[in-house]
């Protein structure tokens, strides 16, 4: 089973990491809000979405009981689990938030991994050398 990490739960990464669970893969879902993982875990959510008559709620209450969405606060965990990152942090972003170390995130992965970094905080060099597809609007 193919197992992925979406850092970032709000109007991007929430529906994309329940894109990948309808197709069978495993999604760690990352965020630093406590509160809104702990909804995300009860099938809460403010986002709204709708895919083949189903909303995001449903989707993403299916996905928890199928366990192919497990959203967390823990990325260091999350990292030696997956083989491939996304990453959808939401605009403001603090530049203290941005605490991953690149280098642990190469030595973890096991082939190509995207990442979406949004605010061009990341030197773009340093992650193309470990292997990773980045992209930056």
């Amino acid at each position: 089973m193919e197992k992925i990490a979406v850092f970032g739960l709000g109007y991007a990464g929430l529906p994309l990491s329940l894109t990948y669970t309808l197709h069978e893969a495993q999604v760690y879902g990352v965020d630093i809000n406590k509160e809104y993982v702990e909804l995300l875990k009860k099938g809460k959510t403010h986002v709204y979405e709708e895919y083949n008559g189903k909303t995001i709620e449903e989707i993403l209450k299916g996905s928890l009981n199928n366990n192919l969405f497990i959203p967390t606060t823990s990325y260091e965990e999350v990292l030696r689990k997956v083989s491939n990152i996304i990453l959808t942090i939401g605009i403001p972003i603090k530049q203290e938030l941005i605490k991953l170390d690149v280098e642990l995130l190469g030595s973890l992965m096991k082939e190509k991994s995207i990442i979406f970094d949004p605010k061009g905080l990341l030197d773009r060099k340093e992650i193309e050398k470990l292997g990773f597809v980045y992209i930056s609007i």
